[in-house]
């Protein structure tokens, strides 16, 4: 059996040097199996996954955990978080009628209001212009909590969203994430 897609980037960044949070114990548990990484709680990981109930678009209440995770310090950027969330699906927002890549999404594509999909924009360094992505099963939490997360340079997060068929959006600390629409 192979590993979860939002597991993969984990999987070849960790070693015994870093350490890991995520909402999943299992899936941390598996992490650290694997790499030798050790076990810390989400405000001192160096790696975080959110695959779980934090990630899910139906979050748990309490602080979401980008809220606690490190950002790194102006001298020391690289001290910020690695952040990987699991989400549904992923498609270019610039055309926002668009296909999502999971073939079984097709016929929800236009019940955005109640299938959980967000629309991010991202601007400023590491992003030409600016971008617009779709993403569907993305807490609107999680998705508040990386705007305020990144975008205050040099510190915040690098983030990577993880559909479940695989597709990546990785968004860089220096970019400034704006909801401009959830459900």
């Amino acid at each position: 059996a192979g590993a979860e897609p939002v597991a993969l980037g984990p999987l070849a960044l960790a070693d015994v040097d870093v350490t890991i949070a995520a909402d999943d114990a299992a899936l941390a548990g598996a992490i650290a199996r694997v790499t030798g990484a050790r076990i810390e709680s989400i405000d001192r990981a160096d790696i975080v996954v959110l695959a779980g109930p934090w990630a899910a678009t139906e979050s748990p209440a309490g602080d979401p955990p980008l809220a606690t995770v490190r950002i790194g310090t102006p001298s020391a950027p690289e001290l910020g978080a690695r952040v990987f969330v699991a989400v549904d699906d992923l498609a270019d927002g610039d055309d926002l009628d668009h296909e999502p890549h999971n073939d079984h999404d097709h016929e929800h594509e236009h019940e955005h209001e109640h299938d959980g999909t967000i629309v991010l924009d991202l601007a400023g360094p590491g992003v030409p212009d600016h971008r617009r992505i779709v993403v569907r099963g993305l807490a609107p939490r999680i998705a508040a909590g990386l705007g305020t997360a990144s975008g205050r340079f040099p510190t915040g997060v690098d983030c990577w969203l993880v559909a479940s068929d695989g597709f990546v959006a990785g968004i860089p600390r220096s970019c400034t994430v704006t909801v401009i629409s959830a459900p």
